[in-house]
């Protein structure tokens, strides 16, 4: 029972980044827009996932995790411009006939204190998966860590964290920060599909820390 009441935590947790259509604002201004070098691609491919604690909870799982990281350059962030998302758009493609499905962290690395600590704020990213793939079928998904509101301005940068896939090769992932309030258009959008993704980020949690192992 602890063990699903931590899985259910996760997924109110990242009921806001739930994906929305290709075109779709994430924010009122988008700030910034990387793609992922070459080199950080061919670690995701190169990737072997660590195996899960099955001690240990869903949530904290992906948090534990071995993983394959980014950063991108830090970014003056505002109280003004609250609040910000970091949104990951993926092209990739299915090995197989069959779902193909990845699992990532991303956020924030704020500004090194005075003493000597950078702070990191990291959600789970939903919906970066494609449930009837094909054999060589392309695919472009989006998603979104959802909304961070910082206190202070600051300095801070984008963080991306590869945690794991399965029969998905990822050809190539645009990191996009935006910030200030999302269109209505796009809350309506989410809300109207909550329910849907709250199944399939509970399905594919289950298949990778669960079945998978």
């Amino acid at each position: 029972m602890k063990k699903w009441l931590l899985v259910m935590a996760c997924v109110l947790g990242v009921m806001q980044g739930a994906p929305q259509a290709a075109q779709q604002k994430f924010g009122e201004r988008l700030v910034k827009s990387i793609s992922l070098d070459a080199e950080t691609l061919r670690k995701i491919d190169d990737f072997k996932p660590s195996a899960p604690d099955r001690n240990e909870s869903t949530l904290i799982n992906a948090f534990l995790a071995d993983s394959v990281d980014w950063s991108g350059d830090s970014i003056p962030v505002t109280t003004l411009d609250n609040p910000y998302a970091v949104v990951l758009r993926l092209i990739g493609r299915a090995r197989s006939d069959g779902p193909a499905a990845s699992l990532w962290m991303a956020g924030w690395e704020m500004q090194e204190t005075s003493n000597g600590v950078s702070p990191i704020h990291k959600s789970p990213v939903s919906g970066l998966s494609e449930t009837n793939g094909r054999a060589g079928q392309v695919f472009e998904l989006v998603s979104s860590a959802g909304p961070v509101t910082f206190r202070e301005s600051r300095f801070a940068r984008p963080i991306v964290s590869f945690v794991r896939s399965d029969n998905m090769i990822v050809d190539g992932v645009t990191v996009e920060v935006w910030s200030g309030m999302a269109p209505t258009s796009a809350t309506d959008i989410f809300m109207s599909t909550r329910l849907l993704w709250v199944g399939v980020v509970m399905l594919v949690l289950w298949w990778f820390w669960f079945r998978r192992g």
